[in-house]
């Protein structure tokens, strides 16, 4: 039916296609649209069957992929002890504030942190040793 409203119709775009299709399916009697829903059944049952034989012959491609989603992430114990901090993470600490100070007071996180980063490149190796050293510390209590 789709081709002959092509010929009908030269030039027709799909939209208006399927408009036409819905046209005629609406001034169809019952008895003829119970010839395509037939054969529309038919076509199901095929579908449906050739379906089943295909997912068993490749079981294997489903398999992996189902055990992928079900992996799921597991919930932290909130009572499990905390992970050390770093020297880079104490320094953060202590000049986050400075560099927000130094930007302003609505600048992005990323800005912060870059800044912050910055300093921490930027510091003298008696900064970086006073950090390690606390980190140390804290790793041994």
């Amino acid at each position: 039916n789709r081709e002959k409203v092509k010929a009908d119709h030269p030039g027709i775009d799909v939209k208006m296609i399927l408009s036409e299709l819905g046209k005629r399916w609406g001034t169809l009697s019952d008895k003829d649209k119970k010839v395509y829903e037939k054969m529309a059944a038919k076509d199901k049952a095929r579908f449906d069957k050739e379906k089943e034989i295909f997912l068993r012959t490749h079981d294997s491609l489903f398999n992996e992929v189902d055990t992928k989603k079900k992996r799921r992430k597991k919930k932290k114990d909130p009572n499990a002890p905390k992970k050390n901090r770093s020297s880079y993470i104490l320094f953060v600490n202590d000049h986050r504030q400075v560099a927000i100070e130094e930007l302003h007071a609505d600048a992005k996180q990323t800005e912060i942190m870059s800044r912050v980063a910055q300093m921490w490149r930027e510091a003298p190796d008696s900064v970086r040793e006073k950090y390690t050293l606390m980190a140390e510390r804290e790793k041994a209590d």
